[in-house]
């Protein structure tokens, strides 16, 4: 199974810190492929892939209303047409995830549409800090994208409510370094790290989860292959 990882990104020096973090894990499963998602409107074709740095650019300039939602559509057709995928999963900088729990979870989980979910005036949504789209729902949702001045997540929503509803997934929202609350935590590998709108914390938050899930699990691998070694 592969999965596709795409992560609301820009230029902007508040969230550079974020995507460092981000950057020390995004190669830590062999199934797993993450694409940052920048508008840039000085490229020369209407989107454009940079390998080298894991991002997809698309020809725009950068906005909350339209532009995530133009980001994530253009992304999700350009992975259609060029990539092997079963699933996407749409998230954003100021997220954490445990990518081998998130891998577990899709393996036991057949989800065409689901995240946290909210309501917005009647429309329930799966949450856009991380929303699950299977293949067929990313082929459904480019065959009938529309123009809206809603927020992306609603949006999409919108457009998927005739065929397919949002499921529940468990998300573990971070208070701080060392609280969070929404379980159950052993199924959930959603971590929301934005305690407000400065972000005065998040990047805290993400280096604390960052150690205690990566650095952690680095270490227990090496001490297991230094015992095997004394064994033979």
């Amino acid at each position: 199974m592969k999965i596709i990882i795409l992560i609301i990104a820009n230029h902007s020096p508040k969230y550079l810190k974020m995507h460092r973090i981000w950057e020390k894990y995004i190669k830590n499963h062999p199934n797993i492929h993450v694409f940052f998602i920048k508008s840039d409107p000085d490229i020369e074709n209407d989107i454009v892939l940079d390998k080298e740095n894991h991002t997809i650019y698309l020809k725009d300039t950068e906005s909350l209303i339209p532009g995530i939602y133009n980001k994530t559509i253009a992304s999700i057709n350009y992975c259609l047409k060029t990539m092997e995928f079963d699933f996407i999963y749409r998230t954003n900088l100021s997220s954490f995830l445990d990518l081998n729990r998130l891998y577990e979870f899709f393996l036991s989980n057949k989800i065409d549409y689901g995240g946290y979910i909210g309501n917005h005036e009647g429309i329930l949504f799966a949450s856009g800090s991380g929303f699950i789209l299977s293949r067929e729902a990313c082929s459904y949702l480019i065959s009938n994208t529309i123009e809206s001045e809603l927020p992306d997540d609603v949006i999409i929503a919108k457009i998927l409510s005739p065929k397919y509803s949002p499921q529940f997934i468990p998300r573990n929202d971070m208070i701080n370094e060392h609280e969070y609350f929404s379980l159950p935590l052993d199924k959930s590998f959603h971590y929301r790290c934005k305690t407000s709108n400065e972000h005065i914390n998040t990047c805290e938050i993400m280096n604390s989860l960052y150690s205690t899930i990566y650095q952690k699990m680095r270490l227990t691998t090496v001490l297991a292959y230094l015992l095997l070694q004394q064994f033979w």
